[in-house]
Order: C-alpha cells, then sequence, then structure tokens
C-alpha cells in the first residue's frame, strides 16, 4: 500500500445499532474496490472485520476493526466499531481517532437505541456524520418516512443528497440529487441515467432544500439564491463541505451492502465532503504539564495516540496507532513522557482486519500498528524523548454489571489473575478487584456479553475455565429499632463494678 498525504487520508468511524449491518458494509466496500473477489458473510464467520473467534462464534462485532480502503486516490481508514452496549469501550477508541463518522441505520427498523447512543457520541466530539440508510430492499421499507423521522429527532440538518429508485425488494438505484443524476446499480458498477419522470419533482424540492443549506454557509451565495440566481459547481462544492463540516448539514445516503449497492456514492462523500486529519489544523497536549498546540503534519516532531491494544495468543501485543504528527518510522527509538520510558519500535505495518500490510513509515494523519511494544497501553502517547508530548486519553465510562469470577480448580486462581490483567490491556473498560470483606474477586463490565467473552478469552486463550457468579453480599449488624433494658451498678475501689 503506498504512503498517502494527509490531504489524501480520511479516518472514518462505522457507528450504528447493532446488526444494521457494519460489518457487512465493510465487505461490500473491499468487494466494490476489489481489494477481495468475494464477499465475506457474518453468519459464515468469513468476514475481514470480524476475526477474533469470539465474534465468529456470536456473529457479533466485539472490537473495533481497522479496515483500509484505496479509493479514486484516497485511502479512507474504515473503523468498523460494535453495536453493542457492552463493548462500548471499543466505540470510544475508534471515535478518538476518527475525524468523520458513517451512521448506519437499518433502513427497516429505523432509529434504534444504539442510534441515539453513537448520536449522542458524536454530538460530543462535534465529529462531522453522513448517515446511510442501509437494507433499502427490505419489505416495509418507506424512504420518506425514515427521513421524516431523522429530521423529527435529529434536526432539520438532516438532509437528503439520494433520493431512491425503487423500494424494497424494487431497489435498484438512486438519484443524486447534487447533480440531479441518476444512477442504477448493475453489480458493482453504477450506470447513469435520467432522473426518473416519477420523481423529477420531488428531487427538485429536495435540491431547493440542499441549495438553500448552500447559501447559508456565505453572504454573497445567500444573495444570489435569494435572487434565484444558479449557483457554480464549485460553489455548490464548497459551501456543501463547509455545511457538513461544521455540521450544519448532515448528509443522507442510500444503500444495500449485501448487494453492494450505493457504496461508491458513500465513499464518494466521504472523499469530498468529510475532513482529513489534516483539517483541525492542530491538537494540544501536555509539554511539561502545561497545555501545547501542536500542528498535524508530518514536518513535526514525531507524535502518535494508542487507541487500542489487541492481545493476540500467537503474536503476542499488537498496539494500535493513530500518528498525530510527524512521521513513524520502522526500526526508530520512541519515547513514553508520562512513564519516562525509551523504546526501540520495530516493524510497523497496516492492519486491514488482522491482515498485516508491512510499510517502512507512517505519516500524520494515518493509523497504523506495531507489535510488541511493551511500554505503551492504550491511551498513551508515542513521541520523542527531544520533543515529549503527552495527549489527553480516553474516558471510559464506568463499569455498571459486576461477577465474582474463581477458577473451577483450587490450583487456578493465580492464572485466572495473569489472563486477566493481560486481557486488561486488550479491554481497559472492565475492572479487576479483590473483595477485603468477601475475599471474592469481582470484574466489573457493561453488560453480560462482555464478561462472558472475558470468560470465554481465558479458556480459549490461557488454558483456565472459570465460574461466573453473583457476587456475595458482606452483611453487617445494625441497630433496628429500641428496647428496654434494666441494669445494676455497685460502687467499689477494684475490679468490674457493674453487675446484673
Amino acid at each position: 500500500m503506498k504512503t498517502y498525504n494527509i490531504d489524501k487520508i480520511r479516518n472514518v468511524a462505522l457507528v450504528g445499532h447493532s446488526n444494521c449491518g457494519k460489518t457487512t458494509l465493510t465487505e461490500a466496500l473491499l468487494y466494490v474496490t476489489k481489494v477481495t473477489n468475494r464477499m465475506g458473510k457474518v453468519e459464515d464467520g468469513n468476514t475481514v472485520s470480524d476475526f477474533d473467534k469470539e465474534e465468529k462464534d456470536r456473529q457479533v462485532s466485539i472490537g473495533t476493526s481497522v479496515i483500509p480502503i484505496e479509493f479514486e486516490d484516497t485511502k479512507i481508514n474504515f473503523l468498523d466499531t460494535p453495536g453493542y452496549f457492552d463493548f462500548v469501550g471499543e466505540v470510544y477508541g475508534g471515535l478518538r481517532v476518527a475525524n468523520g463518522a458513517v451512521v448506519v441505520i437499518d433502513a427497516s427498523s429505523g432509529i434504534e437505541v444504539g442510534t441515539e447512543k453513537v448520536w449522542k457520541y458524536l454530538e460530543q466530539r462535534n465529529l462531522p456524520r453522513v448517515i446511510v440508510l442501509n437494507k433499502m430492499d427490505k419489505e416495509n421499507v418507506k424512504f420518506d418516512v425514515l427521513l421524516e423521522e431523522l429530521r423529527e429527532r435529529f434536526g432539520k440538518k438532516v438532509v437528503p443528497f439520494a433520493l431512491p429508485i425503487g423500494e424494497g425488494e424494487n431497489f435498484k438505484g438512486y438519484v443524486d440529487i447534487v447533480d440531479r443524476q441518476g444512477r442504477l446499480i448493475e453489480d458493482i458498477d453504477n450506470v447513469k441515467i435520467e432522473v426518473p419522470e416519477e420523481l423529477a419533482d420531488k428531487v427538485e424540492e429536495l435540491r431547493g432544500v440542499l441549495m438553500e443549506s448552500v447559501a447559508e454557509t456565505d453572504e454573497l451565495l445567500l444573495d444570489k439564491f435569494f435572487n434565484i440566481e444558479e449557483f457554480t459547481y464549485e460553489e455548490v462544492s464548497t459551501g456543501l463541505k463547509n455545511a457538513v463540516l461544521s455540521g450544519e448539514v448532515v448528509p443522507v445516503i442510500v444503500s444495500c451492502a449485501t448487494k453492494a449497492m450505493g457504496l461508491k456514492c458513500m465513499m464518494h462523500m466521504i472523499k469530498e465532503y468529510l475532513p482529513n486529519s489534516g483539517d483541525t489544523g492542530e491538537v494540544t497536549g501536555l509539554v511539561d504539564g502545561k497545555t501545547t498546540p501542536r500542528k498535524v503534519t508530518s514536518t513535526q516532531p514525531l507524535s502518535a495516540f494508542v487507541f487500542k491494544t489487541i492481545v493476540d495468543p500467537f503474536v503476542g501485543k499488537i498496539t494500535l496507532f493513530k500518528v498525530m504528527s510527524g512521521v513513524m518510522k520502522k526500526d526508530s527509538e520512541v519515547y513514553n513522557d508520562a512513564t519516562r520510558e525509551t523504546e526501540r519500535i520495530g516493524n510497523i505495518f497496516f492492519l486491514r482486519g488482522k491482515d498485516q500490510i508491512e510499510t517502512a513509515e507512517i505519516v500524520a494523519g494515518d493509523i497504523g500498528a506495531t507489535a510488541k511494544l511493551m511500554n505503551f497501553k492504550t491511551g498513551d502517547t508515542i513521541s520523542i524523548k527531544a520533543s515529549p508530548i503527552i495527549y489527553k486519553g480516553i474516558d471510559f465510562p464506568k463499569p455498571s454489571y459486576f461477577m465474582a469470577i474463581s477458577g473451577k480448580t483450587k490450583d487456578s486462581d493465580e492464572k485466572v489473575g495473569v489472563g486477566l490483567h493481560r486481557l486488561n490491556e486488550e479491554d481497559p473498560t472492565f475492572t479487576i478487584e479483590r473483595n477485603a470483606e468477601t475475599k471474592e474477586l469481582v470484574i466489573g463490565g457493561h453488560g453480560n456479553i462482555q464478561l462472558a467473552v472475558l470468560a470465554n478469552k481465558l479458556k480459549n486463550n490461557f488454558k483456565v475455565e472459570v465460574d461466573l457468579t453473583n457476587p456475595k453480599v458482606a452483611y453487617r449488624e445494625t441497630i433496628r429499632g429500641k428496647s428496654d433494658v434494666q441494669g445494676k451498678h455497685k460502687k467499689q475501689s477494684g475490679g468490674a463494678g457493674q453487675y446484673g
């Protein structure tokens, strides 16, 4: 894979409710861009994203996977995040290094709890986003109803950039509202057509809404809008990009991932409207305890942020990072200013699922990984000793679900402890604590699925079987009411003087 400049790199989180089709979407992207010659299926356990044994067995994503795609001289690092709240820490990690997001919604289900949760996370981080209505081929899908629901829930900034041609089993393409061009999707190719006559009025109505959004980004454009003057292509493109970057507009497009439909439209939207790392200008970190800005360019000193750690039973520890400034090079010396430790980094590579694509360097704005980096954990900053910096870590939510854990055999407690601490490197959202009163080892997480996955990983990766039980309650005595008693006191010079 070639090296891309920062303005040609997009880091995009795929977020949404569980089973909305995020992983299938990445499979379709890999197929459309000819990285793979066939699409894997979640139910068959052969997708690129869901490579972990637990993911294959449960048929759900439990970790964030990085899927780099090359499209029209642009590199898009898709961060495929889990939909289950049990694995919310993985979502937080992915969003920490993303510059934009694609909110995937199951068109047959509409807005779900997971949709609203990730929307809240995106609002907190002010991330520009695109909404993809997936599964447009399902029964009872009504685009107008979905659009109204989205605008009611998330505001009038939600604006359609594509109008479906056909719905349900008749879905066969879309009209690009920006350029008034119809596109039928045949296999992975788009065939341009005229706008269907029955959609012409609707297209003009929606384009009017879009042009109003363009006008509101610039006073000169607003004058042209009120004077009913046509915008140039450059004015439309620039205006829409500014509106999306500022969060004033959230585009809505349509797709059917299982049939690889609408994917080129999505990649084009990401390329044209979502930001690259350089668009942020600079990031801030601590230098000698003082908040200090650093420009996000490859000419600055090296700094990178560790957003995820994988504990692989065969490869060992894999550290995933985003280069915030400078250039990460193989066989170079790196520094952890928080621990004052120096370490030599070995081979570096891009990850595509579990596959490693080796490279000599990784530039600012790009995402990469390395193996066996022992002195860095999730949330740490990689820098150099000559120019150290510490970026803010990840504020993971606190655990709300607790279980006692114990080995099935008496001699396995030590192995349980070692295994849990290793897994905690991979998943820092769960806690480990020995209850001082009950003497039980208690782990806390975000749900029963997360803790069950931990138990299975102990068995498969560390060869130790455990039981998960409800924690014991440390009962204490207390006064519950009043009572009448009598006592007799005898004054004496020595010994106990009270009896009765």
